[in-house]
């Protein structure tokens, strides 16, 4: 059996489910609008000004399913793919055999042969791993990180400076693209990130010629100077804000519900959850819905987040359980919930913004912990 036989051997198959009628899933969930993704990837594409356009899958692209991603973005022409590590690109390798593959989170335990043996580009993060890949002997391709001012990931400006004096090195590699990230990309308009890309264009001056990878969603809405030669669009693909203050021209592309169990009726001075953390001051309804922390909601939305009934905010209300939360929904009509509707987690009414505020998190967390933890469904698979 190959590797790739292997690795999708240990996965659980990913289909498409109905959106609605038979077999539609009578719990939480995650509707994943493919259809919003084309879009937010051919507007994303109209801004780019040079450089080729290649999108970022990792993490099971943003928590949404890399398989029915990834064959949409083929369909609507996108050539050039960046995963996670090196079973996120033989994953991708087995549904796309003729697009490109770059690995961000280098060798992670699987040496460079391995990956030129499923054509993919391991993005190598360190000197050790280039060392490693060098004393191997065999010549493959790669890209190489170099760390812009994050202090995380890639080789510092002096060490690829002194490969210079290191002709050796590049006779057994052939570098694919010098990559960074911008370590100020949620301020689109600070002078550190024209300044990060000088930086990163003096340190490898000496080094071989290879396009250079610098541009993140955010900076495609930058000085186009930012966009370089191999873009890589990832969170504002999906649907996310990440340059608050700085609105960008996407859409969001999830909508999550979760189902009405139970509605009671309590009187003023009623404690709610454990612990009794919320106390009713009037007489209320509270509906218990069936989403917690361990199917999507970050604990810190406990007396601070919403949900949305019928276009309306409901707020949450009490310490959320393992899968189950309550909502004061005193201020609807009684005909207006009942059990076995569903309310809006995050959707046209709650961006994944305004969730990620109320727990005081990144909109990215958000949307990778629903589209995990929750079934998903696909319009336009």
């Amino acid at each position: 059996m190959s590797a790739g036989a292997k690795v999708r051997a240990m996965l659980p198959p990913v289909t498409p489910l109905p959106l609605k009628g038979e077999g539609d899933p009578a719990g939480a969930r995650v509707l994943v609008d493919l259809d919003a993704i084309a879009r937010n990837y051919h507007r994303m594409d109209g801004y780019r000004r040079s450089g080729r356009f290649g999108v970022v899958l990792k993490e099971d692209a943003y928590g949404l399913g890399l398989e029915p991603v990834a064959r949409r973005l083929r369909r609507e022409g996108c050539g050039v793919f960046w995963v996670a590590d090196f079973p996120e690109g033989v994953r991708l390798r087995a549904i796309l055999p003729d697009v490109e593959i770059y690995v961000l989170s280098g060798l992670t335990g699987h040496p460079a042969g391995e990956h030129a043996a499923h054509g993919l580009v391991p993005v190598l993060a360190s000197m050790a791993e280039l060392e490693a890949t060098v004393a191997a002997g065999s010549r493959v391709r790669v890209g190489v990180m170099i760390d812009g001012g994050l202090v995380r990931l890639g080789l510092t400006d002096a060490e690829a400076t002194a490969l210079a004096g290191r002709p050796e090195v590049f006779a057994r590699l052939e570098v694919a693209c010098w990559v960074t990230q911008l370590a100020w990309f949620e301020r689109p308009d600070d002078e550190r990130n024209l300044a990060q890309l000088q930086r990163l264009r003096s340190a490898i001056a000496p080094l071989p010629e290879a396009p250079i990878s610098i541009a993140c969603s955010a900076a495609l809405f930058m000085d186009p100077s930012l966009h370089g030669d191999l873009l890589r669009v990832g969170s504002a693909l999906y649907g996310v804000q990440g340059t608050p203050g700085y609105p960008q021209p996407v859409e969001q592309v999830i909508e999550a519900t979760a189902p009405v169990i139970r509605i009671v009726s309590v009187g003023e001075g009623t404690p709610i959850g454990y612990g009794g953390g919320h106390v009713t001051r009037r007489p209320s309804r509270i509906a218990t819905i069936g989403i917690g922390y361990a199917t999507g909601l970050p604990v810190a939305m406990a007396d601070r987040g919403a949900v949305a009934i019928r276009g309306r905010r409901a707020p949450l209300v009490g310490r959320l359980s393992m899968n189950l939360a309550t909502v004061d929904i005193t201020d609807f009509a009684e005909d207006e919930v009942r059990p076995g509707d569903f309310v809006e987690i995050t959707g046209r009414t709650i961006s994944l913004a305004e969730m990620a505020a109320s727990a005081a998190t990144v909109s990215n967390e958000v949307l990778v912990r629903l589209g995990r933890t929750l079934p998903r469904l696909y319009r336009g698979a």
